[in-house]
């Protein structure tokens, strides 16, 4: 665990006093007008850990204009992309004072126009924070979280409104490691998912595994404590075991990662969760969800689970009867849903999907997601 204070003043207390004005070192805060229109912020910052995940971040900087917040989080969009103007986001961050001086300012625009799109990177604001390290509450450990969501929290966290907050806000960080960077997952609707990551992580990709805990933000009068250490130690292969009463693990696997990479590991398991994204939640802010269908290892002799080839897009469910072609469609929900019209005995409770040689995780998600089985499990396809 990671106590993460405000360095401008050097402890909580002194954090209070910046919320209040008493911190030299600081710009003023919010003029009183602005702080009439934030008398919802300290309830909701009580009230949001009730919130989905993927809402309550969102949830509290709408209910705390501190700053002009929908400029500032859309700062990565063109403005042909519904983005801001370079001329209004200049003026949000400038009233949001955030720049100590001018070599924060120039640096930050220098690069901002080439760091806009759909994969904008955070670059202009990691100039930000080596220009005005006070700016963003954390540590060198909690600077991999660094942009325009993070500038939120720590301007929001220095308010007297989240210093009178009667309850602590816990929300969930994204996947990402001490670099500030982290894998593309496959991304599903909110309904497939079943809450956010938590607990042991195991993250495969194809040079390597690594096994720490899911991270998590604590937002308490002022205070930022993260929790977790992901993407935790390098582990071997060969010693992915899963502890007797221990807790599944939540596997995180790129959405390009190969199927037989994922599947060799996860066969060691005989429980675990998936992570994804969803299509929802803050921009610039990936956080993590729960497939809602399980990974479970079925048993040798478990001859009752439905079988699907992804490679030759045939389905069974008698191993000892010849594959059945899945109906034509434009994807792959519409496939499952004309299956199942026509097949009443098509079940849903288990599901193995059988992979071919170039099949990758999102491959096995995209058919998951249609299927929505309670447990799946996935092993390469017979050849032929």
């Amino acid at each position: 665990m990671l106590i993460v204070r405000n360095r401008t003043c050097g402890s909580a207390i002194a954090l209070a006093a910046v919320a209040f004005g008493a911190c030299k070192s600081r710009a003023p805060g919010p003029a009183p007008a602005q702080s009439a229109s934030m008398a919802a912020c300290a309830s909701t910052i009580t009230s949001a850990s009730g919130l989905p995940a993927t809402a309550r971040l969102g949830a509290v900087i709408a209910a705390c204009p501190v700053c002009d917040w929908s400029t500032i989080l859309a700062w990565s969009k063109a403005p042909e992309a519904g983005g801001p103007p370079l001329r209004d986001l200049d003026i949000a961050l400038k009233a949001c004072k955030v720049f100590c001086n001018g070599t924060a300012d120039g640096e930050f625009h220098a690069g901002l126009e080439d760091a806009r799109g759909p994969q904008a990177p955070r670059t202009p604001w990691r100039y930000l924070q080596r220009n005005c390290p006070s700016l963003f509450i954390g540590d060198q450990a909690a600077m991999r979280y660094v942009g325009a969501p993070w500038l939120a929290v720590s301007k929001i966290a220095q308010s007297a409104e989240a210093l009178s907050a009667e309850a602590p806000l816990e929300f969930p960080v994204p996947l990402w490691s001490s670099q500030g960077t982290g894998l593309l997952l496959p991304t599903v609707p909110v309904a497939a998912t079943d809450g956010q990551v938590t607990g042991p992580v195991l993250t495969i990709t194809l040079a390597e595994l690594q096994t720490g805990e899911a991270p998590s933000a604590m937002l308490r009068k002022g205070v930022i404590t993260l929790h977790g250490d992901y993407p935790g130690a390098v582990l071997a292969d060969d010693a992915v075991i899963q502890p007797a009463n221990a807790p599944p693990p939540t596997l995180v696997a790129p959405i390009g990662l190969l199927a037989s990479r994922f599947a060799n590991v996860a066969g060691h398991l005989p429980d675990a969760t998936l992570a994804v994204f969803v299509d929802a939640g803050l921009a610039n802010w990936p956080v993590a969800m729960k497939l809602r269908s399980r990974w479970r290892t079925l048993a040798a002799n478990e001859g009752n689970a439905l079988q699907i080839n992804v490679a030759d897009g045939t389905w069974q469910l008698d191993p000892r009867s010849p594959p059945v072609p899945i109906p034509a469609a434009t994807s792959i929900t519409a496939r499952v849903a004309a299956l199942r019209a026509a097949h009443p005995e098509f079940g849903q409770a288990a599901v193995v999907l059988r992979y071919g040689a170039s099949s990758t995780v999102g491959d096995l998600v995209d058919w998951v997601v249609a299927l929505a089985p309670t447990q799946w499990t996935a092993e390469a396809a017979p050849t032929k």
